[in-house]
């Protein structure tokens, strides 16, 4: 799916697209998008995928400015152990009290 590979490229400051496929293997890229705060970049189908490729291709201050905050977006959102950890456990204790009751 990608995931590993497509957290380094932005990381790195390398703008991904993805097509959110129809099962949990194929929607990786598009959760790691949406969770870095870059749901634009996700398509729904061939065509959106290709209008998104084309559109950031032909727009270099758009890449550039990706380029500039990528690694912001990915330590505030997928690398922020803390929020991670505090809304894991608020969703346990909802769980365990749905449970209970």
């Amino acid at each position: 799916t990608g995931g590993t590979t497509n957290c380094e490229s932005l990381w790195m400051g390398v703008p991904i697209v993805g097509l959110r496929g129809k099962k949990h293997a194929g929607r990786g890229t598009a959760r790691i998008l949406t969770y870095a705060g870059l749901p634009e970049l996700v398509a729904e189908n061939l065509t959106h995928y290709l209008e998104i490729v084309h559109s950031l291709a032909h727009d270099p201050n758009r890449i550039s400015q990706y380029r500039s905050t990528l690694r912001q977006r990915m330590q505030s959102t997928l690398c922020d152990a803390l929020t991670f950890t505090i809304s894991f456990e608020e969703t346990l204790q909802q769980l365990w009290e749905t449970h209970i009751n």
